[in-house]
Formats: C-alpha cells, sequence, structure tokens
C-alpha cells in the first residue's frame, strides 16, 4: 500500500494507469476534488482491471481526453464515459443492442447528436458532454499536415510471392480468408516476410518508394519518422544499417518499440529531438511509439507498414505533427501497385478502406477497427475470383 495520508495532503497527484490499477485501495481510499484521464482510451475495456480500478477512484468531478474515444468499438466510449458519469448512457448491455447491433448512419448520427456539444454550451443541463476540438480549428499556428499516397509498381520477386498467394484463392478453407490477408499484407510490405528469402530493399515496392522519399529529405536535410511494424526488419543489420549506409550516417538509427523500457525511450526521444540540424531518421513501431512521444524534430513520416485501425496510424502521425512543430509535415503512405491488374492491388484496396473508416469515424463516430464483414470486402476487392 501507499502512504494515503500523504497523498491526501498533496494539492496534485499525477499517476499513470499502471499505477493506479496496482495500488487501488490506496487511491481509492483519497477523496480527490477531480480526476483527469489522460490518453483515456486506456480505460475504454469494460471488463479489465484497469478500468475497474479508474472507475473506483473516488472524485466530486471527472475529465477524459483522448484522440481516439472510438478505437475498436462503440463500447469504447460506454467505458469512457461511464468513467466519467456512472451509467449516463445506461448500462453496456443496453447500449449496445440500441447502438452496437445494427449501426445505421440514422443511429450513429443520433448518438453522435446526443453527445457533441458546442463550447458556447458547456455548463447547460446535459450531465456529460462530448467536447470535440480538431487540431485545424484549435491550433492556428501548427503547421499543415500534407499527406501523400505514393504508388510504385511492385519488382519481380514481390510479382511473383504476390501472384501465388492470390492463386490460392480459390482453395482456401474457413479461415482462408484472413490467411490470404495476412500473407498479402506480408508481400506487399517486402516478400521476405512471406518466402524467408532475405530483405533485399529493391525487392519490395514499399521499400523502393520509401528510398526515394527519403534520398529527397535527406538533401533538404531535414527529419523523418518511420513507422514499421515488423521486428525483423527493424533488426539493426536490417532497415537501419541499410539506412546508415545508404545516407552515411554517424550511427545506426534508433529505434522504438515494446522491447525498449520507458527511460531509455525517453532518452532516444531526447536524443533525436536533440540532435544537431540534419537529415535522421527514427523506425517506431505503430503501437509502441504512436502514444505519449513528441517528436517533432521531424516533419515527415512515413507508414512503411500499415495498420489495420486508421486512429493508430492517425496518433502515430501526431508524434511529429502537435504543439512544437514549426515545419509543414508531410506524412506518406507508400503502396505496392501490381502491374497486371493496378486498381485491384491490395495495398491501393486497403488504402482506401481505411481512407473511408477514417471519413466514418469523423463524421459519425464510427469504429475504425476493421471487421470480418470488412476483412471479406477486402478480399473481394483484390481477388478476380
Amino acid at each position: 500500500t501507499l502512504d494515503t495520508v500523504q497523498m491526501s495532503r498533496a494539492p496534485w497527484i499525477l499517476a499513470n494507469y499502471e499505477a493506479i490499477s496496482d495500488y487501488q485501495l490506496s487511491f481509492g481510499a483519497i477523496q480527490f476534488g477531480a480526476v483527469v484521464f489522460d490518453e483515456a482510451q486506456k480505460i475504454k475495456s469494460p471488463s479489465t482491471a484497469m478500468t475497474s480500478a479508474a472507475k473506483a477512484l473516488n472524485s466530486d468531478f471527472v475529465v477524459a481526453m483522448t484522440g481516439t474515444p472510438v478505437e475498436n468499438r462503440l463500447a469504447d466510449l460506454w467505458c469512457i464515459a461511464d468513467a466519467c458519469q456512472p451509467f449516463v448512457l445506461k448500462d453496456l448491455k443496453s447500449f449496445s443492442q440500441r447502438f452496437e447491433t445494427n449501426p445505421t448512419p440514422e443511429i450513429l448520427n443520433a448518438l453522435r447528436d446526443n453527445l457533441w456539444q458546442q463550447e458556447s454550451e458547456v455548463g447547460v443541463s446535459e450531465p456529460l458532454m462530448l467536447l470535440r476540438r480538431l487540431k485545424t480549428e484549435k491550433l492556428k499556428g501548427l503547421p499543415e499536415k500534407k499527406e501523400h499516397t505514393v504508388r510504385q509498381n511492385m519488382p519481380m520477386r514481390q510479382l511473383e510471392a504476390y501472384r501465388q498467394a492470390i492463386s490460392l484463392n480459390d482453395i482456401r478453407g474457413p479461415q482462408g480468408t484472413l490467411g490470404l490477408i495476412q500473407s498479402l499484407r506480408q508481400i506487399s510490405l517486402h516478400p521476405g516476410l512471406f518466402d524467408g528469402q532475405g530483405f533485399d530493399p529493391m525487392d519490395s515496392a514499399r521499400f523502393a518508394a520509401t528510398l526515394e522519399i527519403l534520398d529527397k529529405v535527406s538533401k533538404d536535410g531535414e527529419k523523418v519518422l518511420i513507422f514499421i511494424e515488423s521486428l525483423e526488419i527493424q533488426a539493426a543489420n536490417q532497415l537501419p544499417l541499410l539506412l546508415q549506409r545508404r545516407y552515411r550516417l554517424k550511427e545506426l538509427p534508433m529505434v522504438i518499440n515494446g522491447s525498449i523500457g520507458t527511460k531509455e525511450r525517453q532518452k532516444r526521444v531526447d536524443a533525436f529531438q536533440e540532435s544537431s540540424e540534419g537529415f535522421d531518421v527514427m523506425l517506431l513501431s505503430p503501437k509502441a511509439g504512436g502514444v505519449g512521444l513528441t517528436l517533432t524534430a521531424a516533419n515527415h513520416v512515413i507508414h512503411l507498414s500499415r495498420w489495420w485501425n486508421p486512429a493508430v496510424e492517425d496518433q502515430c502521425s501526431d508524434r511529429a505533427h502537435r504543439i512544437g512543430q514549426t515545419k509543414d509535415v508531410h506524412i506518406y503512405y507508400p503502396v505496392a501497385i501490381y502491374p497486371e491488374d493496378p486498381e485491384r492491388s491490395f495495398d491501393l484496396k486497403l488504402n482506401e478502406l481505411m481512407s473511408r473508416k477514417r471519413e466514418l469515424s469523423r463524421s459519425m463516430l464510427m469504429p475504425m477497427e476493421f471487421g470480418r464483414d470488412d476483412y471479406d470486402a477486402l478480399i473481394n476487392s483484390v481477388s478476380q475470383n
């Protein structure tokens, strides 16, 4: 347990969600005047110990702040709202039956209109208010964010692996849809993840497009964040070594992933932020590096891996596009094109689907996470059969 007497005398207490969960009884014994949950998507799952501990805090007033109130399903929003004002959206079963069973645009719009309020309405009768504040509306001094979809035809090795995966489509079993998607996802990043025959960058359309981007940025002397999920490609003797040699960097580019501890991660962030002017690159895993980091020394972001949830990608991009940024931020999505049928390319269809989900989420609180229908639609749009 913690010293609750000393904690009760403090005007402020700063704690992460893990500490609140680990010392739930101690935190629960304190009467707080207000509790502010930052990155509130951390308490979006109703059944977790972390969420239960957060909801058990004894407070007169609660504020939750998050850039992704709906990450996987609408129940995320219910759980965050329930932590602020218990039962204001009724119980989870009733909420799910009403809004998740058949989430038509009309139902979602009704939920949105019931929750969203204008700043001029703050403090009126409703006990729960969802105030949506977009950077483009509130941070007038924030530089522009420009998105670029960079199309590149597949090299021969990648093309052959892609053909092989597509040809198996007719004989896939009950689990074949997800298996085929995983294969196409690997191949579209680099065929080495599919055939295990090494990671020559020129065997991947996305790698080739990325290197073209980096060639230009290096000449401009600016910094880049590359989000890549594969730990194999993050390995020191793979992409980091390639980048060091190609651009004659003094050291290997720094990597942030789930294996990097909190102190070391901050040390690497500080080193990147404080490094001298000139070209530099940092590699990050989307989940480990997508939240809680300020990396405004970079004004270029390359999504070499595509994450299934556009909300996660947006959070990754926002590591550079945030307060403290002084340059326009460029976001790049390298897309591998299947030259024999370009408009059916897996990467292109995935990019289109993610763009649609991103827009639906912004307009109607639609969850961004992919479901089985999305996977089926993706395969149908790619396959000839």
